[in-house]
């Protein structure tokens, strides 16, 4: 695993013999025996009873609504109510397996389906001419056969290609060519002004009282426009940016780090499992960490994961979850989370887990294994070790294309996968945080997608769909297409749909808070790390395994009203703050912590001033800050 990890090469791309894995072959293989043991007793019901209401219900089985079409023919010239039943029925259906993918209530379309059924055969009692035309009868028996011929046709086809397509790729990503070489920004150390700018739009939403959720988006909390992930990646922004920019504050940030946890805790973000879990698993629980439910224990697992990979001076206060509401109470500490998350790894039969339901998506996946590496990073423990092999064998087997792309998402029940959606956002969004524990298969997606994409144009291959609030903008792929290509070192990229990112959802200020107009938090969270993150910054974050808290001062208090830090950094036994004032300019109150108890300590403004710390290691010091102001702490010998 260490290898792995370490490695900086590009995979190939395996062999295939087949357009789908074993275990994705059996599960839709079970599906179409189960939609051929309906279609068969339709075929008797309809061909072996001269019975209108068995027929009706027989047609319906096989394309549902068809049965309400009994006595109805093609020679008519009546849009009749027969025909409204009929398409009735069919958006009726279609919006359930909607529902079934948006919440993932599973068992609403057999439900409907049934009903749908039923209902046929019931108003076809009600007719004095229920009789099918032979050309409906036709129609409704033969929709299944033609669909799964054209099915089976489809992956032929998408095999020949596949296999064409990754011998290219491999040829291509052999000679290195295609290497990313990045641009690096010296002195790029500190945020600027208009970051600041950015990073208090998720400050203001972080540190309202822990009830409050003022300036967070309620839209549904089922799909990705969930507040739990508005919170989670706030939080991913802020352990990124306390790693690069200030790892020696406490103060604002590591409150911040604390309210989020918090607010994940609140019953108003984790009860839609209640429901979930009841129509999904057919079990009464509302516990949102027990089972299947990695869009909650996987993502919160990352986001305390990486809060105390970033601030392990407080890491004490993110150790964990307590889920209580009435009677109920869901307590698990960090180390719980991350065995039950491991224990469910080692028993999926598709090595990888469902973020709901039924649907297991590849990028939820990566986001719970970031959790489980740096939880190893920051424990010692060896849970990633443990199930990495079966986790990258299961992606590259069962959510792959024959052609080398990443699978969105597929149903764990019946194995089948909806057409590539979400456009290139899907396939640049996972290498972000597959970077981090499986490099080289995250370098090898990035490098082909940067085959794909040579000479064409971004704003045509990705979706005018905002995931965050649903709005009609591209300001999330935008942002999260960055946010990779920043890890990925691919800073041209990065910089280039930033600038499409600024043109079409220009930024905002209003009392020294910016945001991307059009966009949603989600999205803004994430262009912030694009605009401030570099080069594997998250898999460093992840992987660092430093143990304990560097010595020296720190900066532990400073009032986010009055001041902006855009650096704390001890380095050599100096303490390093960049400050910008907040509203007005003049003297701001600092607390320095970490010092030598009573030992003398100068701040280089000339070296003039001179403070003792405290006999508790503190020290509280006022200091003039007008515009960038930068104090430098060290301890006179």
């Amino acid at each position: 695993m260490q290898s792995s990890l370490q490695c900086n090469t590009i995979a190939t791309f395996p062999k295939i013999t087949t357009s789908l894995g074993p275990l994705t072959q059996m599960r839709q293989g079970r599906f179409i025996l189960v939609y051929l043991s309906f279609y068969a007793l339709a075929a008797l019901l309809v061909f072996g009873f001269f019975n209108p209401q068995l027929s009706a219900f027989g047609h319906s089985l096989v394309l549902p609504g068809s049965g309400f079409l009994g006595g109805w023919s093609f020679e008519s010239v009546d849009f009749n109510f027969d025909l409204v039943l009929f398409f009735l029925s069919l958006a009726v259906f279609g919006g359930s397996v909607f529902l079934w993918f948006a919440t993932g209530n599973v068992i609403l379309p057999p439900i409907v389906w049934a009903l749908i059924s039923i209902s046929s055969s019931i108003w076809q009692s009600s007719k004095p001419n229920a009789q099918f035309e032979s050309e409906i009868s036709i129609i409704a028996f033969a929709i299944g056969p033609i669909f799964m011929g054209c099915m089976y046709a489809y992956r032929s086809i998408v095999l020949h290609r596949g296999k064409a397509r990754r011998v290219r790729l491999n040829e291509q990503l052999s000679s290195g060519s295609v290497i990313v070489q990045p641009d690096v920004k010296d002195g790029h150390d500190e945020l600027s002004v208009e970051e600041l700018q950015h990073f208090r739009l998720l400050l203001d939403r972080a540190l309202q009282p822990v009830d409050q959720f003022e300036g967070f988006e309620w839209i549904d909390q089922f799909q990705t426009a969930a507040v739990r992930y508005q919170i989670n990646f706030i939080s991913y922004a802020f352990s990124l940016a306390q790693a690069n920019y200030m790892p020696d504050f406490t103060g604002y940030l590591s409150k911040a780090q604390q309210n989020l946890r918090a607010k994940q805790e609140n019953y108003r973000i984790w009860k839609y499992w209640r429901a979930e879990n009841l129509w999904g698993n057919l079990r009464n629980c509302a516990d949102p960490i027990a089972r299947d439910n990695i869009m909650y224990s996987g993502f919160v697992g990352a986001q305390l994961a990486y809060a105390r990979q970033s601030g392990r001076r407080e890491a004490k206060h993110l150790d964990g979850l307590q889920c209580r509401h009435g009677k109920a109470d869901f307590s698990y500490s960090q180390d719980e989370i991350m065995q039950v998350l491991v224990s469910q790894y080692k028993n999926s039969d598709y090595g990888l887990l469902p973020c709901e339901p039924n649907w297991v998506y590849p990028l939820c996946n990566a986001i719970t294994a970031t959790a489980i590496r740096a939880h190893d990073a920051y424990e010692g423990s060896q849970y990633w070790e443990s199930i990495s092999d079966g986790f990258r064998q299961s992606l590259e087997t069962e959510f792959m294309t024959p052609g080398g792309q990443l699978i969105p998402f597929r149903s764990n029940y019946t194995g089948f996968a909806p057409p590539q959606v979400g456009g290139a956002v899907m396939q640049a969004f996972p290498c972000l945080f597959l970077n981090s524990v499986l490099p080289d298969i995250a370098q090898r997606q990035w490098s082909a997608l940067q085959i794909d994409m040579k000479s064409k144009n971004w704003r045509k291959k990705l979706w005018p769909a905002d995931v965050g609030n649903y709005g009609f903008s591209r300001a999330s792929s935008y942002a999260a297409t960055a946010l990779a290509a920043r890890e990925m070192g691919d800073d041209q990229t990065a910089d280039l749909l930033l600038e499409y990112l600024d043109s079409e959802c220009p930024k905002v200020e209003i009392n020294g808070i910016a945001h991307h107009s059009n966009a949603s938090l989600w999205a803004n969270a994430n262009a912030f790390m694009a605009k401030t993150s570099r080069q594997n910054a998250l898999r460093t974050l992840v992987t660092s395994n430093t143990q304990g808290v560097s010595q020296g001062p720190y900066l532990s208090e400073a009032d986010p009203r009055d001041v902006l830090i855009a650096k704390a950094k001890n380095e050599a036994g100096v303490l390093t703050i960049i400050a910008y004032p907040t509203t007005s300019t003049g003297f701001k109150t600092f607390k320095i912590s970490g010092l030598v108890p009573t030992a003398k300590y100068k701040c280089h403004e000339n070296g003039q001033k001179v403070f003792t710390a405290d006999q508790d290691g503190t020290q509280v010091i006022n200091y003039p800050v007008n515009g960038r102001t930068e104090i430098m702490i060290s301890q006179i010998s």
